[in-house]
């Protein structure tokens, strides 16, 4: 119990190293908890802030006035690594030797004093995690940027070079290492494109169909729509069908290597846009493997008005519903 006419409010935050917080207290109800002793070498020690006889009015957002002794360790207990006390210390006449950012009022409006620095201090804190939030999302944007930059460092583009130089359309080839979600696989759907003879600008190969919301490829974000996977853990797919492709893809560990080609224009590239926004016929789903029973629809597409023959393997095979061998 505080009888005197003037007290010093305090807040002090002390972090626990493992040891404990190092002061010790006595007390009771009708008197108040006050600290008897400090630990030399302790943390509170170390701070140098808390004194043997300051009442201990807070911990946390726990006012602990009417408190037992026993009632107020199991409150320090239970605070976690990071307390923060607030204390009212006896005083007789103010000094200058005192805390100058420690207010000295008079006793008999101290709650009043308390209430304004709770709302203080609750604003302080809201402070902290905006300005935390805001710097987590800046670390989050410039962390994305940066991985970008390292992703362009890690391109190689290049024509190939046994067709005629003016005539191919500009390429870039990457790598991409997935890990297998244990749900969805890698999240990805394919399509095969059958090129017809003497047409080399016609599309040959496994191309990626669709990328399934939350997949591992969605996460990793490099793989995008109409990307060629040109080799699986160092396996070139050149002439596979959907169904091998799906096989070498359902054999692999959780640890997937992908070797994938963008067309960023040129005549593949126009016809991939125009194959993406051309209308899409199914027909009833199919089974790729009994054990795991994936979705298989199948598709044909033709360029409209332009009087040619159907290039695209009739096959669109959903890598997402491999999830138990991808």
């Amino acid at each position: 119990m505080l009888n005197t006419e003037w007290t010093q409010i305090e807040v002090i935050d002390l972090i626990n190293d493992g040891t404990g917080l190092g002061f010790g207290i006595i007390g009771g109800r009708s008197t108040g908890v006050v600290v008897k002793t400090i630990l030399p070498a302790g943390v509170a020690h170390v701070d140098g802030r808390l004194h043997s006889g300051d009442h201990i009015i807070q911990i946390g957002n726990v006012d602990v006035r009417g408190y037992g002794s026993e009632q107020v360790a199991q409150v320090l207990r239970q605070a976690g690594s990071h307390v923060r006390l607030i204390v009212a210390r006896p005083i007789n006449e103010p000094s200058g030797d005192l805390n100058p950012e420690a207010p000295i009022v008079p006793t008999v409006h101290l709650n009043e004093h308390l209430e304004q620095i709770m709302d203080l201090l609750a604003k302080q804190d809201q402070m902290i995690i905006e300005k935390q939030a805001e710097m987590d999302q800046h670390f989050l944007y410039e962390r994305q940027q940066q991985r970008q930059r390292d992703m362009m460092l890690n391109v190689d583009i290049h024509v190939p070079q046994y067709q005629d130089e003016l005539s191919t359309p500009e390429v870039v080839y990457f790598d991409v290492t997935l890990i297998k979600d244990a749900q969805h696989g890698l999240g990805i759907t394919i399509a095969g494109y059958i090129g017809r003879d003497n047409e080399p600008d016609d599309l040959c190969g496994i191309f990626v169909k669709s990328i399934g919301k939350g997949s591992a490829a969605e996460q990793d974000g490099q793989i995008q729509v109409n990307d060629q996977i040109i080799e699986v853990n160092g396996q070139a797919l050149q002439g596979f069908t959907n169904h091998q492709a799906v096989d070498v893809l359902k054999n692999t560990g959780q640890k997937v290597n992908l070797k994938l080609a963008r067309y960023v224009h040129g005549a593949k590239f126009q016809k991939l846009q125009e194959y993406l926004a051309q209308p899409q016929v199914y027909t009833q789903p199919a089974s790729v493997h009994p054990a795991v029973n994936p979705e298989v629809t199948m598709e044909t597409r033709t360029l409209q008005g332009q009087g040619q023959q159907p290039i695209v393997d009739p096959e669109d095979v959903d890598l997402q519903q491999v999830s138990d061998d991808m």
